[in-house]
């Protein structure tokens, strides 16, 4: 199936602040691997520039497809993306963001996604699509600024047990990021161990903070349609934490 014919079903109310999910469109429950603490996967954003010269990135990833060989992703250029793309969908991308090696911090997840999923080939890998988010003209993109919140169109639900370590970026007015997954981009020696210790090297703005902290309880991160997400230096992912909110002295 063509991604078009997937994008004006799925992807039908695409905004500035994310897009929701057509109640008529046919979701499933997309298997996914049962563990993914610490599972490597890696992820490529065709970008495509609107009429209102906004840019709507669609991501796709590795997961559930295969995970992520080191030297078959750094074969991909971003023109593989975009070639990629083209002859799945007959549309040209603009431009395209590789994002890759990561890992899980999650324990598991589910997630709602069209039936089938949407996917492309890039120079024999399979990605699958998993969010898209849409980005006003002139604006940050996934990945290309850290410590900017973006807004992205997902339905799913992380999942973290309890007795795990999390890490979480806290912005100046006390909003909490969780980290989903830490990337190798910036440092490619950056391992798990490691990320309790970032913190202080963390070229944190000011203002904010990066804690680590030990869960007493399973830990559900929902995202109901759209959920906003942010960066940090070393490109290490985070999804707001309502519920973790800090309170802020003014």
């Amino acid at each position: 199936m063509k991604l078009n014919k997937i994008t004006k079903g799925v992807l039908l109310a695409i905004t500035a602040f994310g897009l929701q999910i057509s109640a008529q469109t046919s979701i499933a429950v997309t298997p996914l691997p049962a563990d993914l603490f610490d599972l490597p996967y890696c992820e490529v954003l065709p970008n495509i520039v609107n009429s209102d010269n906004s840019v709507t990135q669609f991501a796709f990833n590795t997961l559930g497809y295969n995970d992520c060989p080191v030297d078959q992703f750094s074969t991909i250029t971003k023109q593989n993306v975009m070639d990629a793309y083209y002859a799945a969908d007959g549309v040209t991308p603009v431009s395209a963001t590789l994002n890759g090696h990561r890992f899980f911090v999650i324990d598991s997840l589910i997630q709602a996604l069209p039936d089938p999923v949407p996917t492309i080939m890039v120079n024999g890998m399979e990605f699958g699509w998993r969010g898209s988010v849409t980005i006003p003209s002139g604006g940050a993109t996934i990945g290309s600024q850290p410590y900017v919140v973006i807004t992205i169109a997902r339905d799913s639900t992380w999942k973290y047990e309890k007795g795990r370590l999390v890490y979480e970026l806290i912005d100046p007015t006390g909003n909490v990021y969780t980290m989903q997954s830490y990337s190798q981009q910036i440092d490619p020696l950056l391992t798990l161990k490691q990320l309790s210790y970032i913190g202080p090297k963390d070229h944190l703005p000011v203002g904010w903070k990066y804690r680590v902290r030990r869960l007493k309880a399973n830990l559900d991160l929902v995202a109901a349609g759209s959920t906003q997400i942010i960066n940090d230096y070393f490109h290490n992912a985070y999804q707001i934490n309502p519920s973790a909110h800090v309170f802020v002295k003014i």
